[in-house]
């Protein structure tokens, strides 16, 4: 059984390269929403090597994922470092974007590009 430890996990900064988040339902905007520093996709920004923002000032998020598996991830995480920053990468649309259990090439650029950015800069109100 994991405990979170409340004191240790308060400078962890994680990076959720997944399938985005949805942060627009009431508990994403009251429970987890003050620990997202910030919601990038690579999925419509080929030529963009730092991604484009969908979170906008109010904390809203535009839904591009196909299925909710990027937006239960931060869940997940809060409850093992509920202190920790979360960063939340968009690189997969869904579930079914992946074929065969491996990215295709487009992917695996998106992958890179994500974890090579100088731009991603963690920032939590």
């Amino acid at each position: 059984m994991l405990i979170p430890d409340k004191k240790s996990d308060s400078g962890v900064k994680v990076a959720i390269i997944d399938t985005g988040a949805n942060l627009n339902t009431t508990q994403y905007k009251t429970i987890h929403r003050g620990r997202i520093s910030d919601c990038r996709t690579w999925c419509d920004a080929a030529n963009i090597s730092e991604g484009r923002s969908f979170m906008d000032e109010k904390g809203d998020t535009e839904d591009l994922a196909d299925d909710p598996h990027g937006t239960h991830s931060i869940s997940v995480l809060r409850k093992v470092a509920p202190n920790c920053t979360i960063f939340v990468a968009q690189v997969f649309r869904g579930r079914d974007d992946i074929v065969d259990r491996y990215p295709s090439d487009d992917q695996a650029q998106r992958i890179a590009s994500v974890s090579a950015s100088s731009q991603i800069e963690f920032r939590c109100s």
